[in-house]
């Protein structure tokens, strides 16, 4: 399970709610970015790298794609549902825990090139939500992330760069492991 010392919450929400009050041209910039940070750490790897586990408890890159675009594919759906004051089918209380949320994949790929091409698409639909934002998006219903807490559509927006951010890192952290193939 995910756990995040107290800190780095408190830092990563008020940085969640800052960036959200921006206007959607700025989210949308650092959820690109944050996308483009992912994507990079992926220039240059082969299948069997994208496929390589430092130990069984341990995400492959290939893997951890897959979370990514599960997770892209449930923030958008998210995000679309709070922007009108309701949720999507499968959000309630009991879907607000850690254990439904923390590591969640619904996809699997073949392949790396499958992998980045579902990226690209999940992100498409995240930056078309973006888009979407006016004056009039509720901004008062709320979903529980399993740390970081009660969060808007707009919110929810931006944590996708957060999310995107530390899954690049953790790739980062596969490529410097002892045994990953050159």
């Amino acid at each position: 399970m995910t756990t995040v010392p107290d800190n780095d919450v408190t830092r990563l929400v008020s940085y969640l709610k800052y960036q959200a009050k921006k206007e959607p041209e700025a989210i949308r910039g650092l959820v690109q970015g944050g996308h483009d940070s992912l994507l990079s750490v992926l220039d240059g790897i082969t299948e069997e790298q994208a496929r390589f586990k430092p130990s069984d408890d341990i995400w492959s890159a290939l893997e951890v794609l897959e979370h990514v675009v599960t997770g892209k594919h449930e923030v958008f759906r998210l995000c679309t549902g709070l922007a009108h004051g309701k949720a999507y089918k499968g959000v309630g209380p009991d879907e607000e825990k850690a254990a439904i949320q923390d590591g969640v994949t619904r996809v699997h790929f073949e392949s790396l090139a499958d992998a980045r091409s579902a990226t690209e698409s999940e992100h498409a639909e995240q930056l078309t939500f973006i888009a979407s934002i006016s004056p009039e998006t509720d901004v008062e219903a709320r979903y529980s992330h399993f740390i970081f807490g009660a969060l808007n559509c707009r919110e929810w927006a931006v944590f996708q760069r957060v999310h995107d951010l530390d899954h690049g890192n953790q790739i980062e952290q596969v490529k410097a492991a002892p045994g990953y193939p050159g």
